[in-house]
């Protein structure tokens, strides 16, 4: 949780923790796990006709702190 000051009022934040997996091609996604292994392990298969275990994405994702406005998964390239 973080703490900013705005105008003379203290305003919270709360940050939750979200996985970020980049590949090679300059695709990227972020999100919770649920939403970053199928969509990593879907990728590879049909982009690139590689196969993968969902340990092996949550042992190569970064873990990032995203505030919770910015919670959506993200999915780019």
């Amino acid at each position: 949780m973080t703490r900013s000051k705005k105008g003379g009022v203290v305003e919270q934040r709360t940050e939750s923790q979200r996985l970020r997996v980049g590949c090679v091609c300059g695709w990227e996604v972020v999100g919770s796990p649920d939403v970053v292994v199928p969509a990593v392990l879907e990728h590879g298969e049909k982009i690139h006709n590689m196969s993968g275990t969902p340990e092996q994405v949550l042992a190569n994702a970064e873990r990032v702190v995203v505030s919770e406005a910015h919670e959506e998964p993200t999915v780019r390239g």
